[in-house]
């Protein structure tokens, strides 16, 4: 599926990847700027993606730069912040019409030069970003985040994740935290900016019916790159000794329970196993087929939701729910059962089958879309996986009840979260 795609080092920390491809009417651009996960930069990162949607040096005025936009015959321009691990990418993208569908030949390197002047060029007022634009993204960032809670499932999810990672990047939310967006500045977040600019490391994507790779000596200078230097960002720990688990309630003015059961697998992505991994949590709760759904919600009804994820960098499971709030210790003894009765092998080829033919689908809709190719090899750069889609679904179709079971071997319960109701107290043990 990828055999196309290019890689030219531009610099030591700058790699441009292009994939020729005539599967699209459009071309598709994107600059992904690499950040170690921290609490003191997250917020920063946050509010500089919503910022750099506002304006430009020679756009000042929103509705100018959309104008412009316009201009490229609807070309479409998003940033955002994305979570990878223990990385926080500050993404901006674009997609363009393929100047062969418009009368515009020059299409491309006008779109080229637009997008660098939004990342190079920001509206600044002095040594710092425009106030007002500041403080208006500054007051939708705070409210952001107070509306995390407004959808309880992801905020009971969120919070699972900082206790079972407590101390550790992983548990820093990649939006950032209200009291240090409180006190950033305008003149603090463009000195920042200047530095996310000067030391990340950076990776371009160029996705085309036309080949590009011409481009790859003019590309330093059309995005007006001068970057420094960037230190390597570890591997994240993924190996965790077994212990009793920890149960924390958080109480909260609630109509409907919310579990979220954290579990260590200690199978890292670089692992033959990790395939396995993904194919018995598919089936344990991957859809209305699994064990999971089947079982706890549909035969038992002692759950209005249920599925469970894999967390890839960091080697965790979770399974969440939403339950009545006297059916917590019911759900997890029955998820636990469920677990183990994998574990033993207690299900059928049926369910094999049915898992792998989901994962197998997700993986060839990967190319039906230009942003989901440039994200999905993103992540395999990130983790140094170079293999091609079509050898990856190869190792899923050789994935068997065995492998699925010795993958299943090391998994154990870490944390229990309950958001339970009333009251604002959190009880730990």
């Amino acid at each position: 599926m990828f055999k196309g795609i290019e890689v030219h080092e531009l610099s030591p920390n700058i790699n441009l990847y292009t994939l020729k491809t005539n599967q699209f009417k459009t071309d598709s651009v994107g600059i992904f700027f690499e950040r170690r996960l921290s609490e003191e930069e997250a917020s920063k990162n946050a509010m500089l993606a919503a910022l750099m949607k506002r304006g430009t040096k020679k756009y000042p005025k929103s509705r100018d730069l959309y104008r412009a936009l316009d201009s490229l015959y609807g070309a479409v321009y998003s940033t955002n912040i994305s979570k990878y691990g223990e990385r926080q990418i500050i993404k901006f993208q674009m997609q363009f019409p393929d100047s062969k569908f418009i009368e515009d030949e020059n299409i491309f390197e006008k779109s080229i030069t637009l997008l660098n002047e939004i990342v190079n060029h920001p509206y600044t007022q002095g040594n710092a970003f425009a106030k007002d634009y500041f403080e208006q993204e500054k007051k939708n960032q705070i409210i952001k985040l107070e509306n995390r809670i407004n959808n309880k499932m992801a905020y009971a999810f969120d919070r699972c994740i900082e206790e079972m990672f407590k101390e550790e990047p992983f548990a820093v939310n990649e939006d950032g935290e209200i009291k240090n967006i409180e006190d950033l500045n305008e003149e603090a977040l463009y000195e920042h900016y200047k530095k996310v600019l000067a030391t990340s490391k950076v990776d371009i994507f160029i996705v085309s019916s036309d080949d590009r790779n011409h481009f790859a000596g003019d590309i330093l200078k059309l995005f007006e790159f001068k970057n420094e230097k960037s230190s390597p960002i570890p591997r994240e720990k993924h190996i965790y000794e077994k212990k009793s688990p920890r149960h924390i309630i958080e109480k909260m003015d609630i109509a409907q329970g919310k579990l979220v059961m954290g579990f260590r697998t200690n199978i890292a992505y670089e692992d033959v196993k990790y395939r396995s991994l993904l194919v018995f949590n598919e089936i344990l709760g991957g859809g209305s087929y699994s064990k999971l759904f089947r079982n706890i919600r549909e035969n038992e009804s002692l759950c209005y939701s249920i599925f469970s994820s894999v967390e890839k960098f960091k080697s965790a499971l979770f399974i969440a729910s939403g339950i009545d709030f006297d059916k917590k210790d019911r759900v997890v003894d029955l998820v636990l059962e469920q677990v183990e009765q994998m574990k033993q092998g207690l299900f059928d080829e049926e369910d094999i089958e049915n898992a792998k033919k989901s994962i197998i689908s997700s993986i060839n809709s990967i190319k039906d879309s230009p942003n989901k190719i440039i994200n999905y090899y993103y992540s395999r750069i990130l983790t140094h996986s170079y293999m091609e889609a079509e050898e990856i679904i190869k190792q899923f179709e050789a994935v068997d009840k065995s492998s699925i079971i010795e993958a299943a071997e090391g998994i154990f319960l870490d944390t229990v979260y309950f958001l339970d109701k009333k009251g604002d107290k959190i009880e730990k043990n």
